[in-house]
């Protein structure tokens, strides 16, 4: 059986808040509630547009995907934009003195990071960018807090999770939320890693291994590849009532899409979402598949609504060369259009 932890090669010692390569874009810590730190990198450009971006990311991995080396940074291609960008990077759930809440994560962490860059740049509404789950998260804090969201971006971000060829949304709903929710209060890193190796198994557990035999004498292509295997195995543990939450409500209950599901008491209607918004997919998604992101635009209520896809898959759009070349550029020039009136 192989291993779904991380080869010993390629392990290192990360200390909590630090980057784990050395070569990572400059950011700084600037503030820090919950299970919930946020980073702040400048912007290349000194004459930065007045409104911020907040990048939630998803809980399943470590975001230092997105700044993964000096070519292949997703951080760096929106800084270069001129954007200044604050990052929020998920703590361990086992060192809160409770488990986590679905609404803990949207409504008190992601919440308190918003209102914090408002005060800070004393701006009423923020951009936010949501990536994967951090995207469904984003969907889910503006259709509660519209007042606190200037423009929307969400990247390879499911909505409706029994839309297209949906393989992980096909085992989840199978899966016995409630027993394993009883059984852990913090779902084990390992746990999560065999799920999704189980989706494109030969691929994932072998098919890039033997490829990788291609690119030994290559160094650039080297240490992109041991970066990578770096970050897969590197996966945070999760907050298994959050878990439990998220899965039943959206990937077993669709009930996001259906206006049906309710954080805190309160319905979370996307209808109320009427911001702009910029939605991106990757063509070879096998996580998101397309028409799971596509309604997005129906669900919404929003006049200013665009999308782009791009012939990669679910990493790829973070790390692949048409990063730099064509996501980075897009999202920046479709803010600019839009920073200009507060």
């Amino acid at each position: 059986m192989l291993s779904t932890t991380m080869p010993k090669s390629i392990q290192s010692f990360s200390p909590k808040h630090i980057h784990p390569f050395r070569d990572g874009a400059p950011r700084e810590e600037v503030y820090q509630r919950g299970q919930m730190t946020l980073y702040r990198y400048e912007p290349k450009n000194k004459e930065a547009p007045s409104i911020p971006v907040c990048v939630c990311y998803a809980l399943v991995n470590k975001p230092y995907m997105l700044d993964l080396s000096p070519k292949r940074s997703f951080i760096r291609s929106l800084i270069e934009q001129g954007l200044t960008v604050y990052l929020i990077e998920w703590d361990n759930p086992s060192e809160a003195l409770s488990t986590p809440s679905l609404e803990d994560y949207i409504q008190r962490y992601l919440g308190s990071a918003v209102k914090w860059i408002c005060r800070t740049h004393s701006c009423p509404k923020v951009n936010l960018m949501g990536i994967c789950q951090g995207g469904t998260f984003s969907l889910m804090y503006t259709a509660l807090n519209p007042e606190r969201v200037k423009n929307l971006v969400t990247i390879v971000t499911p909505v409706d999770f029994h839309a297209g060829d949906n393989l992980l949304s096909h085992f989840a709903k199978h899966w016995e939320t409630k027993t394993v929710q009883k059984t852990w209060s913090y779902i084990p890193a390992n746990f999560m890693n065999a799920g999704f190796l189980q989706l494109k198994p030969f691929e994932l557990m072998v098919g890039k291994y033997l490829g990788a035999i291609r690119i030994v004498n290559k160094e650039e292509q080297k240490d992109l590849f041991m970066r990578m295997e770096k970050w897969v195995f590197d996966s945070p543990e999760q907050s298994a009532r959050c878990w439990e939450e998220f899965i039943r409500e959206c990937y077993q209950n669709n009930h996001l899409v259906q206006n049906k599901m309710t954080l805190g008491g309160k319905v979370i209607s996307l209808t109320e979402i009427n911001c702009p918004v910029l939605n991106l997919t990757a063509e070879k998604d096998h996580m998101v598949p397309g028409p799971a992101s596509f309604a997005i635009e129906d669900a919404i209520s929003s006049k200013d609504y665009q999308h782009s896809s791009f012939p990669v898959g679910h990493i790829g759009i973070f790390v692949g060369g048409v990063t730099q070349k064509k996501v980075g550029p897009r999202i920046g020039q479709w803010l600019e259009e839009r920073n200009k009136e507060i």
